[in-house]
């Protein structure tokens, strides 16, 4: 399949995966990021790659890890807070650009913090995303034990946080979306 239709396509689904309350929509969240931003050649990179534009991403930062001195929490994941449209007063409003976002922390547990790209990567590899497996790693260990501790609205913290992560990436990509759709391209 073309990229272009194949960008727009998975964009869109995306789009609706992330307002569904289906937790197996959700979790298809991480298939769909995986694809489009941290695969082997990421999908927008291959699509961007006619365009040249500076894709930026707008996130934040959990206000608890920019206080100095305050001691780290046990275990702390920044659910919608990571998006800054329903993110509350106080959490630190930052731009990045796509290695930027895959680094963001969204989760912190038992010391270690997790990032976007651990979220993405656990969901898809370990949770059933694209694989269901076993963690592999120390960032997928710390997530699997704190899925096995905590739900957040019915579901488990780094399911859950694929919405907000989800939202980010869609309005990082809006204008990348509108050049490829001008095109002709449709999904």
């Amino acid at each position: 399949m073309d990229p272009a239709p194949l960008f727009l396509s998975t964009v869109a689904e995306l789009e609706q995966r992330v307002e569904s309350r289906v937790e197996y929509d959700i979790l298809a969240i991480s298939r769909l990021l995986r694809f489009l931003l941290s695969d082997e050649q990421p999908l927008v990179h291959h699509v961007n790659r006619a365009h040249r534009l500076r894709l930026r991403f707008q996130c934040t930062q959990p206000y608890i890890l920019s206080i100095p001195g305050l001691p780290m929490p046990t275990t702390v994941s920044s659910q919608d807070g990571f998006d800054p449209e329903t993110s509350i007063p106080g959490n630190l409003r930052v731009e990045v650009d796509l290695a930027g976002l895959l680094g963001q922390v969204v989760a912190i547990h038992e010391g270690r913090k997790l990032s976007v790209l651990d979220v993405i990567k656990y969901e898809a590899q370990v949770a059933g995303g694209v694989h269901a497996g076993e963690p592999r790693d120390a960032p997928a260990a710390a997530l699997h034990e704190m899925n096995a501790d905590y739900r957040i609205g019915g579901y488990t913290p780094s399911l859950r946080q694929l919405q907000a992560i989800g939202r980010v990436v869609l309005r990082g990509l809006t204008e990348l979306r509108e050049r490829v759709a001008a095109e002709g391209s449709s999904p």
